[in-house]
């Protein structure tokens, strides 16, 4: 939601801010284990719900306020008599009452969102950060109204059906996130996925010859696209689209979640605050109520003055509304309870610097030939030289710029991608 910290005072964004804090508070303090996983999903179902029934009620009244406005001051123009200075004022009142309810709608639908990202940090951890698995549930539209989902209750059932088998047993509910849209609900026992349950609303039966059609045809292809990746571990599988967009590496990965924390901290005493880590990478912070992002970015430059001499890139981590389910959300970033909560919330902005020049060159010290990046007004593609040679799609660079991750670890995942592309068209 665009411009969502001008209104953190409205007693709806207050409720929000205070409850799912509360829920985000509880997770980290039991250090994301199993129980709380679990524990925290019923208490999102909740707030889900509630949230739900809030945007209705409010759309109604919405509706109901703009007719009476409207109304009213059609019974003076079929009559063709001028408004009265009174009834103008109560035209208008009634006209403000129904912007006021406009945003109120506006901040359920956001908070409806930002419950399911909160579930998404669940979703990751609960995959252990398995992005290929969770970007193959993901190709799926978003899900609608839990509280008017046919066959919801079902889910539910089996849902907690899972818990009760014991501790060891973690369920998450697919359809109270934004990241996990095919199968109703993941089961893992031991923090292995074990199975994958889809409920069946429409009872069916197929004679031999006939063809699946509609959303069961839909469902069943999914299902089927899905089943075949698992065997192949090929995102092509799922979606001819999806080929080269995603490497699996078992290097591990590296995150500059230290030097993000420290710049929020900073920005919580000072005002503002930036942390570079990597020579080329500029994490820079400062509060939304104080109008300080130009004195840190005079104050970045003064400390790096080589980051702004050539062309930079920026982009801010946030919660983007409705955008990038498939990134890792800042719910599953490995930063205290209170960092995440302001960046959700719109206390603190993060915004990630680059400068293309001091990239380059980083890459090429790792022992990555890159090339100066093809620009377009929506995506950043990167070249890569021999003996590494192809393009690097957005969707890779935007782990740097989105989630944090180092430079080095940039590097040696491209690296490993070229030498396995190299290693298949030899075989």
């Amino acid at each position: 939601m665009k411009g969502y910290y001008l209104y953190r005072k409205h007693p709806i964004a207050i409720r929000l801010e205070k409850r799912i804090s509360r829920i985000i508070k509880s997770l980290a303090s039991s250090n994301y284990d199993t129980s709380s996983l679990y524990r925290a999903q019923e208490k999102l179902l909740s707030e889900l719900l509630k949230i739900e029934d809030g945007i209705r009620l409010a759309r109604e009244e919405f509706a109901e306020t703009r007719r009476r406005a409207d109304l009213f001051a059609q019974s003076f123009s079929i009559r063709g008599d001028e408004i009265p200075e009174k009834q103008k004022k109560k035209i208008n009142l009634l006209h403000q009452n129904a912007k006021f309810m406009g945003i109120s709608i506006e901040l359920l639908r956001y908070g409806r969102w930002l419950v399911r990202y909160v579930a998404d940090g669940i979703a990751w951890r609960a995959y252990r950060y398995d992005r290929m698995v969770i970007w193959a549930l993901g190709r799926n539209r978003p899900v609608p109204f839990l509280s008017g989902k046919l066959g919801f209750s079902k889910e539910l059932e089996i849902f907690r059906g899972v818990k009760k088998k014991g501790k060891e047993w973690l369920p998450i509910l697919n359809d109270l996130t934004n990241c996990l849209r095919t199968f109703d609900v993941s089961v893992f026992f031991r923090g292995i996925l074990v199975s994958l349950e889809e409920i069946k609303t429409t009872p069916f039966t197929l004679e031999d010859g006939v063809s699946l059609k509609g959303r069961l045809a839909r469902q069943n292809d999914r299902m089927e696209r899905f089943y075949k990746f698992q065997e192949t571990k090929n995102l092509s599988d799922l979606d001819s689209a999806m080929a080269g967009q995603y490497i699996r590496s078992k290097v591990r990965e590296e995150y500059h979640f230290d030097a993000i924390s420290e710049a929020i901290c900073e920005a919580r005493e000072h005002g503002y605050g930036f942390q570079m880590p990597e020579k080329g990478l500029l994490f820079l912070t400062w509060q939304y109520s104080k109008p300080l992002e130009d004195v840190a970015m005079l104050n970045a430059r003064d400390r790096y003055p080589f980051m702004f001499q050539t062309l930079v890139t920026f982009r801010s981590i946030s919660p983007r509304f409705e955008e990038y389910h498939d990134s890792l959300p800042i719910t599953a970033m490995d930063i205290p309870a209170d960092d995440i909560i302001d960046l959700l919330f719109g206390e603190i902005a993060l915004l990630v610097i680059i400068n293309f020049e001091v990239f380059t060159e980083q890459c090429n010290s790792y022992g990555l030939p890159l090339q100066h990046p093809i620009i377009t007004e929506d995506s950043i593609t990167w070249k890569v030289s021999a003996p590494y040679e192809g393009l690097i799609q957005n969707r890779l660079f935007n782990r740097v710029m989105l989630e944090g991750l180092s430079i080095k670890s940039f590097c040696d995942l491209i690296k490993i991608g070229c030498e396995e592309t190299i290693k298949i068209a030899n075989a």
